[in-house]
């Protein structure tokens, strides 16, 4: 009996292990045409984007002072994870991106979270965007 309950305990341990998915980071690179949907929050919608993405990096707008902070690659949910904090001296922004390919295809889909602050606190909003990019 005890014999049967190890070997049940090793072969669940063994079914939880995950597989790398196919994509890598590299293949979260070019020109997307991104359409976002605000899922929550009150900072308003911004509708369909041109963007670039460098490595799963998508890249922020010059001129807005931001700095990376921290990103990642989960190769399980093939996932890129950056953060970026900004400060134009007029906005103070932290936004949350995570890019995730599919095996279908090479478009992308994934999430933003932001924090803005406008005028030392005045004006601020929190949001979370769902959105799909589709390269170009």
């Amino acid at each position: 009996m005890r014999y049967v309950l190890l070997t049940l305990v090793f072969l669940a341990a063994c079914a939880d292990k995950e597989e790398p998915c196919d994509a890598n980071r590299e293949d979260q690179t070019g020109s997307y045409e991104m359409s976002t949907t605000e899922i929550d929050g009150d900072c308003g919608s911004m509708g369909k984007l041109e963007v670039e993405i460098n490595d799963g990096l998508v890249k922020v707008a010059d001129g807005l002072g931001c700095e990376l902070s921290s990103s990642s690659w989960d190769e399980f949910s093939c996932t890129s994870q950056s953060v970026y904090e900004c400060d134009d001296g007029e906005w103070v922004m932290r936004l949350e991106w995570n890019v995730t390919s599919n095996d279908v295809d090479t478009d992308l889909e994934g999430t933003l979270m932001t924090s803005m602050d406008r005028w030392g606190g005045i004006y601020t909003c929190l949001s979370t965007y769902e959105f799909t990019a589709e390269k170009l």
